[in-house]
């Protein structure tokens, strides 16, 4: 969720490092602040509903997100 660059920079940056899967921008800050999300990066764990079902502030370690990934995915 970039919250700060425009639609020019995040396509730029997503060419220059070859991401291949969605960025979303939230120009005006009205997810993070519906989410109450205060620290960046955060991880958002999320339903396939929609429904956020863990959030994480800050980094993540490899461990707890493949834990949070096996649990969200019944494994």
């Amino acid at each position: 969720m970039n919250t700060q660059d425009s639609e020019s920079i995040t396509r730029s940056f997503a060419g220059d490092v070859g991401v291949e899967y969605e960025l979303v921008r939230d120009p005006d800050g009205r997810f993070v602040t519906a989410n109450r999300i205060a620290t960046f990066p955060t991880t958002l764990f999320v339903r396939a509903d929609g429904t956020i079902v863990e959030q994480v502030a800050g980094e993540i370690s490899i461990d707890d997100l493949t834990r949070a990934l096996s649990e969200l995915m019944g494994a």
